[in-house]
């Protein structure tokens, strides 16, 4: 063993909204989203790397933005977040019978 690579938070979140080429999240208002920020920028706070992974599951997506026009909270805790050090890790899923990928999306 090397040593230590240190710990990772991830919190992960599943993306079905597509608008315009855009995937949005969330969907709906969400009071547990907006906990679930809060608490990721606390640990990041204490030192600690974290990160949001939104999984889009929509081939018609282009990039990824919070939903500002339907929970406006989870949109300012969401840019909150990005300034505490919280990382986004958007990616869109592909499955299909002859194979299955993942790649990031930019935001």
């Amino acid at each position: 063993m090397t040593g230590d690579i240190g710990t990772l938070w991830i919190e992960a979140k599943n993306v079905t909204l597509v608008e315009d080429d855009v995937a949005y999240f969330p969907d709906a208002v969400t009071q547990r989203g907006q906990k679930h920020l809060r608490e990721l920028m606390k640990l990041a706070q204490t030192g600690c790397r974290v990160a949001c992974f939104y999984l889009i599951q929509r081939s018609d997506a282009k990039c990824f933005a919070p939903a500002d026009f339907i929970d406006e909270n989870f949109s300012r805790l969401f840019n909150e977040a990005l300034q505490a050090g919280v990382e986004v890790w958007p990616y869109q899923a592909s499955v299909c019978p002859e194979s299955d990928s993942l790649h990031g999306f930019r935001f």
